[in-house]
């Protein structure tokens, strides 16, 4: 007898019997069983099921655009797809904590991906880096990230064998060792691919050679034909597409640092650091890959420049972000981070235009970006306070700068390079073609001038880029030129520790939606616009892409 020759009866009472899964599957075989499938008596029935075998206290779904045959999927892929579902809380004995649980026991993991490094804080509050940098494989269906070199210089480091008993994964989280570099690595070749760092392209286009990567860009073509080399930073700004890469990237920061299974606890909070010009499909993605593929229970979407703000105590402010490949200006005011500008310039550049001085000079037999791009090197750079007075100098002074290379034999080479006029031209040809006062002026424009005075009396600066010699005292007088009647009111926050990390250090201070901010005088805040968002589990379950309408 066929199958839909039978009464609908019989065959709802069939349709009960399968998962969610095989439903979905099912759905997908003819139109005439899509139709009986869409029943939602049928998924109201799974959803009370789901709810039973998880002790969940959901609701039933109500908003009219939520289906309850979505809600169920997404509740499907939160609590079943990774094979076993999440712990529940040992005090509130729930899945998903209350806030009044949370404002006890929260323990949360900060993330903060940014041009050349990321920087993660875990939950006992130690802070942790990897390169960002991602390679995929060309063929799209083939989305899997290849095998980082960092992870395996680690393994090698400690000493353990693939085939011992005791899984090298739990002993990878030490001390990063003295090579500073970002790695590539196919497990297939086994080849040490270079000193890398971080290579921006534009989102949705294919990768192509670049000039940090001129080096084993050839043998990475040879090695893994079609592969595309990605910045997870420029993720951000791409589509469905890019955030798959950025999700695979997360998951594996919090794989290789044991955090993947501390955010599905109850009790845990993802805080993840958003930049400028995030797109709402990108959002949206990551938003779903982090509850469903890696079934996160809490997440925080922050804001940098608001986290920066955090940091320091101050609800209006200017904050200035540059780092290897590009520098955004952010006005935070009142406590929320608002108008932004955004310049493809950072630290990068300093790189190039030292390399190219060394390649004319006749040293260009080791000479690379990656190699340049070192803190070392950069703390012989400066930023003249007046370029002018440097040219007056007849003689420029010599300094020996001393620059570590990869060897393709595997040990790294040191040599010293005596360079003059270049630890100075390179800053000011980066300098200038940043334009940092008029970016500042432009957001400026049309302000009370007391808030303009409370933001130029309140400047912050973060990324490595802004660590550079005399950068602050050069910001500080270009400021005042360009805006003499607030030549008085302009100055420069100083606080200690690096300017690299400042970001994802700000955003521990994060508030919880029970608790008062620093920046705020009121609580059960869950949504600042343009600032910070929290998402639970339950919520996205329940509203899913509609909770990000009115995301940052």
């Amino acid at each position: 007898m066929d199958f839909l020759s039978l009464p609908t009866e019989i065959i709802h009472y069939i349709l009960k019997q399968c998962t969610v899964a095989d439903l979905f599957a099912v759905s997908q075989t003819c139109r005439a069983l899509r139709d009986i499938i869409q029943d939602e008596f049928l998924w109201l029935s799974k959803w009370h099921e789901l709810c039973s075998t998880f002790g969940l206290t959901l609701p039933a779904p109500q908003l009219p655009q939520e289906s309850t045959a979505r809600c169920c999927r997404r509740l499907w892929a939160c609590y079943i797809r990774g094979g076993s579902p999440p712990p529940t809380c040992p005090r509130c004995h729930q899945r998903t904590c209350p806030l009044d649980c949370l404002e006890t026991f929260e323990r949360r993991v900060t993330l903060d991906i940014g041009s050349k490094t990321s920087w993660l804080i875990n939950t006992t509050f130690a802070l942790e880096r990897h390169p960002s940098v991602v390679v995929t494989p060309g063929v799209v269906s083939s989305r899997k990230v290849l095998p980082c070199l960092l992870c395996r210089h680690r393994r090698q480091l400690l000493g353990y064998q693939t085939a011992s008993h005791v899984d090298p994964k739990d002993y990878l989280f030490v001390q990063r060792s003295v090579h500073s570099g970002n790695w590539c690595y196919n497990s297939s070749q086994q080849h040490i691919l270079g000193d890398c760092s971080v290579v921006s392209i534009d989102s949705g286009v294919e990768s192509k050679e670049f000039p940090l990567w001129s080096e084993v860009y050839g043998v990475l073509r040879s090695i893994e034909p079609g592969c595309r080399i990605l910045s997870p930073l420029e993720c951000f700004r791409g589509g469905e597409r890019e955030a798959q890469d950025l999700g695979g990237f997360v998951g594996h920061l919090l794989e290789q640092h044991r955090m993947l299974e501390e955010v599905k606890k109850p009790g845990v909070s993802l805080v993840l650091c958003e930049p400028f010009g995030t797109s709402p499909k990108a959002r949206q993605a990551l938003v779903r890959i982090l509850f469903e593929e890696h079934q996160v229970s809490r997440l925080c979407l922050v804001n940098k420049a608001y986290a920066t703000a955090l940091l320091i105590g101050l609800d209006t402010c200017l904050v200035v972000d540059s780092g290897l490949s590009n520098t955004v200006v952010t006005l935070v005011v009142n406590g929320a981070a608002g108008k932004a500008q955004h310049c493809p310039v950072g630290g990068l550049a300093v790189s190039k235009h030292l390399a190219d001085s060394m390649k004319i000079n006749g040293e260009h037999r080791y000479v690379s970006l990656s190699s340049l791009d070192s803190s070392s090197v950069k703390a012989s750079c400066r930023l003249a306070y007046n370029i002018t007075h440097e040219e007056r100098c007849k003689v420029a002074a010599k300094r020996d700068i001393f620059v570590r290379y990869k060897s393709t034999k595997g040990s790294p080479i040191l040599e010293k390079h005596s360079l003059g006029p270049e630890l100075y031209l390179a800053p000011e040809l980066m300098y200038a073609s940043l334009g940092l006062p008029d970016m500042i002026k432009s957001l400026l424009e049309g302000l009370h001038p007391g808030v303009v005075r409370d933001l130029l009396g309140h400047v912050l600066l973060t990324g490595a880029n802004t660590e550079l010699n005399g950068f602050a005292s050069r910001l500080v007088r270009d400021l005042q030129a360009i805006l003499p009647e607030y030549k008085y009111s302009v100055n420069i926050n100083t606080y200690a520790g690096g300017r690299s990390w400042d970001v994802v250090m700000g955003a521990t201070r994060v508030p919880l939606p029970c608790t008062q901010s620093p920046l705020m005088f009121s609580r059960g805040v869950s949504h600042l616009p343009g600032s910070f968002i929290w998402l639970s589990r339950d919520d996205y379950i329940l509203q899913g892409p509609a909770l990000l309408n009115s995301a940052l």
